[in-house]
């Protein structure tokens, strides 16, 4: 909201900025104080917009951004865009061994998107949709993916070191050998399961579910020997942290005792 001088009345009015003309009437005193509201109107009206235009940059509906759902691309065809491609329809689109580093896919749709060796090197995929996508492969050192879905998504052999991800859906993505170092994948409790897969005339098998919480550490072991005769020794297990699920002890002579002391 401006200012306006210029009634007559030396009265303040709201409606509109402070004129040259009334500036001079001011003298050296209101025109520093006129001149000092007009650069406070200007700043307001800036934040405000900057305010507005970064809400709408997060704020876009998935698929709305640049269209190229299903296309082979290219770096330069990719230049065009800089690093940002939010919201960006890349359903299909081939990116595969294409430098992708920095590059803001928020709120993309990369469903059955093409990744495969791509770096993604602190690339942004939060609230992206890459279900069902290829980054076998792929490099994604620091990636920011919170809230991403990465269902049935292969991520074999992808570098995902100090990936963040809280909150991120895995279900049904293929993250055998893939380098996980440091990555927060989580901010609850996840449920991890192992598959194993025979021969195609064997029935693959699932595991039940193990529940995982985020810092989770191993327990520390102790494990504790007394002589109770001349030829008998009796032995004892004790977790001195986390919480030990089961133990069994082995003598090494084919003798096995499942529980804590044998």
């Amino acid at each position: 909201m401006g200012w306006s001088f210029g009634d007559g009345s030396g009265r303040i009015l709201p409606g509109r900025r402070p004129s040259i003309a009334v500036v001079r009437e001011l003298g050296a005193l209101g025109a520093a104080a006129a001149i000092g509201l007009g650069i406070a109107t200007a700043m307001a009206a800036g934040i405000a917009a900057a305010a507005v235009s970064a809400a709408s940059d997060h704020s876009c509906r998935p698929g709305s951004g640049p269209h190229l759902a299903g296309r082979h691309l290219t770096a330069a065809k990719l230049t065009r865009y800089g690093h940002d491609l939010t919201c960006a329809n890349l359903r299909g689109a081939d990116l595969s061994g294409l430098s992708l580093v920095q590059i803001d896919f928020t709120g993309a749709n990369m469903r059955a998107a093409n990744l495969q060796d791509a770096d993604l090197t602190q690339a942004t995929l939060s609230d992206a949709d890459l279900s069902g996508a290829n980054l076998s492969g792929a490099t994604m050192i620091q990636v920011t993916a919170r809230g991403t879905t990465f269902t049935d998504a292969n991520l074999r052999f992808a570098k995902m070191g100090l990936t963040q991800a809280p909150r991120a859906q895995f279900h049904g993505a293929d993250l055998s050998h893939a380098d996980l170092s440091q990555a927060n994948l989580s901010s609850g409790t996840d449920s991890i399961y192992v598959k194993a897969t025979g021969k195609p005339s064997i029935q693959n098998k699932m595991s039940p579910p193990i529940a995982y919480h985020a810092g989770d550490q191993p327990p520390a072991i102790q494990l504790q020997i007394s002589q109770t005769g001349p030829l008998t020794y009796a032995a004892s297990t004790a977790g001195t942290s986390g919480k030990v699920a089961k133990s069994q002890i082995d003598f090494g002579d084919g003798t096995v005792v499942s529980g804590p002391t044998a």
